[in-house]
């Protein structure tokens, strides 16, 4: 006859094992991998406590990290992949949105190609590891990728992480995701927040320098909106303009683009553009430029993307949420 304490034991270890054998049962499928990927490894934990990168790694306080994380305790699969040299590593994230988005899963897109900290800090598969592997370095340093991208996508009860990189001359990818009932996605939303909130004022700048040229008065913004399936029949309309197109959304998932819009705007505004036609074509949602041939067409591979065409040539491109500075120079001067 076993003990009482024996008998305990044996209790606890049975519970233990059927909340084991319930957690693996709820543990996520993995997602469809892209076509010809190879799987390099794959992670299975029914149960992990941990948390996710949601902002960039920066520097803080002698190592890098990301300021914003988002708490899970839940059921994890992790898998790890390799794809052939010439494959697309945009085209390679846009699978696993489509994957995500199918599923139910809102997205949102934590930083473009390549990843860029606010305070610059390089992107490296190893400041990535540190920031997705909760399990004791049991995930591959290199299949992070450097230069790459980083994605998330939740949902009530779900969460996913995606890192899409470069090891040398392939891409590589990583897929985490976490199965939770308790699910707290507060984090989340902040950062959500927090990213589509206006910029707090700030103190009055120092007076120019007399040799500093003044900025032209800005008036209203003047942009002429076309859809993108007729973008192609409005330029050539126009071939004998100046026309600057500025490709965005005004989904509240591109944070990007939320910060993108409003510099358009105010470039359109200023007097010194005269002559240029200023252009913005938009999808809604963001993610469904993926899908588009004209996006294709042009070789528009994320938001906001910016391209000029002279005469009905295209003569200059910027991609990326750039200040209105950089864009005069880079597009218009």
């Amino acid at each position: 006859m076993l003990s009482f304490d024996a008998a305990r034991l044996c209790g606890l270890l049975s519970l233990l094992a059927l909340s084991a054998m319930s957690a693996l049962a709820q543990a996520p499928s993995a997602l469809t991998p892209y076509p010809r990927a190879s799987e390099y490894q794959r992670h299975i934990n029914p149960l992990e406590q941990g948390s996710l990168p949601i902002s960039p790694p920066v520097r803080s306080g002698g190592e890098t990290k990301s300021q914003y994380r988002l708490p899970y305790e839940g059921a994890v699969s992790v898998i790890q992949y390799d794809h052939k040299n010439d494959d697309s590593p945009l085209l390679i994230a846009r699978h696993y949105a489509g994957e995500l988005k199918a599923r139910g899963f809102e997205l949102l897109t934590i930083c473009e190609m390549p990843c860029a900290a606010p305070d610059g800090t390089a992107d490296s598969s190893m400041s990535w590891r540190k920031e997705l592997d909760m399990t004791g370095k049991k995930l591959d340093l290199y299949r992070f990728g450097n230069r790459g991208l980083y994605f998330m996508a939740y949902k009530p009860d779900a969460v996913a992480a995606v890192r899409v990189g470069q090891f040398g001359d392939r891409p590589v990818s990583t897929v985490k995701l976490v199965q939770s009932a308790s699910l707290d996605l507060g984090p989340l939303q902040a950062w959500i927040a927090l990213q589509q909130a206006a910029p707090k004022s700030a103190a009055l700048p120092p007076p120019p320098q007399a040799a500093a040229a003044a900025e032209p008065p800005a008036g209203p913004p003047r942009i002429v909106d076309v859809a993108p399936d007729a973008l192609l029949a409005w330029l050539e309309g126009h071939e004998q303009q100046r026309v600057l197109v500025q490709f965005t959304s005004f989904d509240a998932n591109c944070g990007h683009c939320a910060k993108a819009n409003p510099v358009f705007a105010a470039l359109s505004s200023r007097a010194a553009s005269e002559g240029t036609v200023f252009v913005r074509s938009s999808w809604q949602p963001w993610t469904t430029v993926g899908q588009s041939p004209l996006a294709k067409r042009l070789g528009i591979n994320g938001l906001p993307s910016y391209l000029l065409f002279d005469k009905g040539k295209l003569s200059k491109r910027v991609n990326g949420n750039w200040d209105e500075a950089t864009l005069k120079r880079e597009l218009l001067d």
